[in-house]
């Protein structure tokens, strides 16, 4: 289970204050921190804390009290967040909090203070704003909105899913077809003559259409929205967006190559890769 801050609960911890406020931060570790590895680091981290919390002042039984939720933590697994979350434990006489954010690296950090260090915490909050994910495809195009946590399939209205039917492809067609009748000259004796479009250009005559198509959907989906926009797809096709795209926050980063057969959970992991490859929160 994923126990993600808010804002509201940075401003809660903010407001507490007592005599000993106990802040801990453990970094993300490449398996479960339930292991031996990563039990380990919390246990130094622990007596760390209890070292402080004695040169603070505190009795050997405040001591006891005040980190016996850490301990009951290093005995059950099933309380442990899984590989690539990062752990945040705040304790103080009567109170215990922990948050277990995913895709976020907080720097390790032990405080012993009068109030929680909640700095690191409320980079993790901003860290975890929505934002949107542009799979583009001449075959199927899809939008996703997500977080650190959550990814989800976002429709697009009523915008048809490829360029075949996005475009009349028939009538488009005859428009890229170019007939001419020569009527100055009687040589030809009024009879037209077919000139093909060029190919390549053609294709990306229609994609250019098609997409903004696309474009004015996406914008009515995220009207009064300020979250970013990051494409997805060969880098051709991204490139004719960026052309015709008209979303303000639209960004530089994008997730690269072909994502026909990409799976939702695939393209979240390679948007948060693309997004911030190492969050870090500087203690």
């Amino acid at each position: 289970m994923n126990y993600i801050p808010t804002q509201g609960d940075v401003e809660e911890l903010k407001q507490h204050k007592s005599d000993y406020c106990v802040t801990l931060y453990v970094p993300a570790v490449s398996g479960p921190l339930a292991t031996s590895d990563g039990r380990n680091v919390v246990k130094n981290m622990l007596r760390q804390a209890e070292d402080q919390l004695m040169g603070a002042g505190a009795d050997k039984k405040n001591v006891s009290d005040i980190t016996a939720p850490v301990r009951d933590l290093l005995m059950n697994n099933t309380l442990w967040p899984p590989a690539r979350h990062s752990l945040a434990i705040f304790l103080a006489p009567g109170l215990f909090r922990q948050f277990q954010v995913p895709h976020f690296v907080f720097e390790p950090l032990v405080y012993v203070g009068s109030a929680f260090d909640t700095k690191p915490l409320k980079h993790a909050v901003r860290a975890n704003a929505p934002y949107y994910v542009l799979v583009l495809s001449g075959k199927q195009t899809k939008l996703y909105q997500g977080d650190l946590s959550q990814f989800s399939n976002v429709s697009l209205g009523n915008l048809p899913q490829d360029v075949l039917h996005g475009l009349n492809i028939d009538e488009f067609q005859k428009s890229r077809q170019m007939y001419s009748i020569n009527m100055a000259s009687k040589n030809h004796g009024g009879i037209g003559y077919h000139e093909q479009a060029d190919p390549a250009s053609e294709n990306k005559t229609m994609l250019r259409d098609y997409f903004r198509l696309v474009d004015a959907a996406f914008k009515k989906v995220a009207k009064g929205s300020a979250a970013p926009l990051f494409l997805g797809g060969v880098e051709h096709l991204q490139a004719i967006y960026r052309g015709i795209n008209t979303y303000a926050r639209l960004q530089t980063r994008a997730i690269s190559g072909n994502l026909d057969h990409a799976t939702k959970a695939s393209i979240h992991n390679k948007a948060l890769a693309v997004i911030a490859p190492v969050r870090t929160a500087v203690a």
